[in-house]
């Protein structure tokens, strides 16, 4: 949901989506640990996700997310 919520603010559009049950062989859940991944790899993030969002655009043609400022939406 996070994902949904920094992409939609990012982008100022609303991101349709379905809440639905897990289909069969999906995972049921998952998670990531920044402890783990800096401990393992030396590799620790330099900038959350709020401010990678707008980023994603940059370099396919769609700049237009990194440079103009997302409105707080309530999704």
């Amino acid at each position: 949901m996070e994902m949904i919520v920094a992409y939609a603010k990012a982008s100022c559009q609303e991101i349709p989506f379905t809440n639905a049950s897990r289909r069969e062989g999906d995972v049921a859940t998952c998670y990531a640990s920044p402890a783990r991944t800096h401990a393992e790899l030396g590799w620790k993030s330099e900038i959350g996700l709020d401010k990678c969002a707008p980023q994603a655009g940059n370099g396919r043609g769609q700049t237009h997310m990194a440079t103009i400022p997302a409105p707080d939406h309530k999704f």
